[in-house]
């Protein structure tokens, strides 16, 4: 299989911060975390197609998302984040005489599952003495398990995954409290980027008189609210002499 000029690009960088890690002296920490997807207009817009005096809308609901994430610790205020993670967005389809009377004829709805492989770079900036700000960036790679089907009482809606594999970008902001015996606890947002839109969604409407079809396309962009937590067995970078001295 021919990869193609952008997934090379991004295995040559990885291979390359890889190899700056394992030179550098840090060490490993593990945790969990969990991610509400929050639809958000502003960030997770609907796909609204107007056709025939009917309008179809295909809009995002509450998803979710959870995993283990690992980061290594590069320098004081600097470490690299990788992990894996569950996603799943959930769609709600509509079809309306008319956009403005919300008088709705029929409506369905459905989830698209994927896998997500994350890699970013992170920053530290600290705060107070046990709470640290956070940002961090970077790409994941995403796969997407299959295409997917649901129905309404006249809805017949059929979505086809464009890819199996896909890239997206990745940006995050948060705080961290970290304990010297209980771990770390994180609380942030994250805004997910895919680089193409993730899927394409066919409906099928039949009002009795006319058999009606639509065609949207699903971006796959989301919002988070992430909650992490990191166990105590953590080397995360805490500069030295920083540590509470114990009476």
């Amino acid at each position: 299989m021919k990869l193609s000029t952008t997934y090379r690009i991004v295995i040559f960088l990885a291979l390359i911060l890889g190899s700056i890690a394992h030179a550098q002296k840090g060490l490993y920490s593990y945790g969990v975390q969990y991610k509400p997807l929050i639809p958000f207009k502003f960030f997770t817009p609907s796909s609204e197609v107007i056709e025939n005096n009917l309008t179809t809308t295909i809009a995002p609901k509450m998803g979710y998302s959870y995993g283990m994430v690992v980061r290594r610790g590069i320098t004081k205020t600097i470490a690299l984040e990788f992990g894996i993670n569950y996603i799943r967005r959930n769609y709600r389809i509509t079809i309306d005489s008319n956009l403005l009377s919300g008088n709705s004829f029929d409506e369905s709805s459905f989830g698209v599952v994927s896998y997500e492989l994350p890699f970013q770079g992170l920053f530290y900036v600290r705060l107070f003495e046990d709470v640290y700000m956070n940002g961090a960036s970077g790409l994941s790679v995403n796969f997407f398990a299959s295409n997917v089907e649901s129905r309404g009482e006249q809805i017949i809606h059929a979505g086809f995954k464009n890819r199996w594999i896909d890239l997206a970008l990745l940006s995050n902001l948060g705080f961290e409290y970290r304990t010297e015996d209980k771990g770390f606890f994180y609380f942030g947002a994250s805004f997910h980027l895919p680089f193409h839109a993730i899927m394409t969604s066919r409906l099928r409407y039949d009002d009795g008189a006319t058999n009606h079809r639509f065609t949207h396309n699903i971006t796959g962009r989301y919002f988070t609210l992430d909650f992490r937590y990191f166990f105590k067995d953590h080397s995360a970078p805490v500069p030295k002499g920083e540590k509470k001295k114990k009476k």
